[in-house]
């Protein structure tokens, strides 16, 4: 298992997280990432995940403060977003649970699409 840092000023590109964690830290940026199963992904005040794809497993927790955008998620994979944080255009393609952690309007969006196929909900 493996542990990635993206610190202020770094950008990492195309990690795939197998049975991994990826920390996103303030002015750190994540583009194209894949969570796969046993893979978590934190995104933390001042951090940025962009075009993240959950599939089967995955998780992705964006913490106040922090940005999500184009997020995939995939059948049995998690998205929360807390209070104060940031998810921009994302794509259900299964329905997924609803978490305690996510904000009222990812939780509404989510039930909006469950059990459909492919429908975006954006913020």
């Amino acid at each position: 298992m493996a542990e990635y840092d993206v610190t202020s000023g770094v950008t990492s590109t195309g990690i795939i997280l197998n049975n991994d964690s990826m920390y996103v830290q303030e002015g750190g940026t994540a583009n194209n990432t894949t969570v796969n199963d046993w893979g978590i992904l934190y995104v933390s005040s001042g951090g940025v995940a962009n075009s993240t794809t959950l599939s089967s497993g995955g998780w992705l927790r964006v913490f106040s403060g922090g940005v999500a955008n184009s997020t995939t998620v995939n059948e049995n994979s998690l998205l929360d977003v807390y209070s104060g944080a940031t998810a921009i255009s994302r794509t259900i393609c299964w329905c997924v649970s609803i978490r305690p952690a996510c904000s009222a309007t990812t939780a509404r969006a989510m039930s909006r699409t469950a059990g459909l196929n492919s429908a975006a909900v954006s913020t």
